[in-house]
């Protein structure tokens, strides 16, 4: 009689396009935003391929690998780990993997040096190559 119908709208993840550039890249330390500014990420592919991190990781996200699948992993690193930008999460993903560990995927399968063995511009680089990967 008169009452009107509200509908619930699904609320839809944020996305990586719904961010700003500084929302992207907020609370990373200094010398590794410095070098994401100028990041190549068709290196960080490259640095993926040297390191062996796609024997782990794989673009394909049908393949099971023994890490999360890295089809879509720049949308997912913007709700991976509340009050963490997807290039914070990214970068404490490679530098200090075992700080978030994915649902599902054993601590202590991602090697914890890269972030010594990886120069700040190489992490950089494959910073910018995985949040290239933005599939829905």
């Amino acid at each position: 009689a008169g009452g009107q119908v509200v509908r619930a709208e699904a609320t839809k993840a944020p996305t990586l396009a719904d961010l700003s550039p500084e929302q992207i890249t907020a609370g990373l330390p200094q010398d590794v935003a410095d070098a994401l500014a100028s990041a190549d990420p068709t290196v960080g592919q490259t640095l993926a391929q040297q390191n062996a991190c796609i024997g782990c990781h794989s673009l394909d996200p049908a393949v099971q690998q023994p890490g999360p699948s890295w089809y879509g992993v720049a949308n997912h690193a913007v709700v991976r780990v509340p009050g963490e930008s997807p290039a914070l999460y990214l970068y404490h993903s490679i530098t200090n993997p075992s700080a978030f560990v994915v649902p599902s995927y054993p601590d202590g399968i991602m090697p914890k040096t890269f972030g010594e063995s990886l120069s700040v511009q190489d992490q950089a680089n494959l910073i910018a190559y995985l949040l290239q990967q933005n599939q829905e």
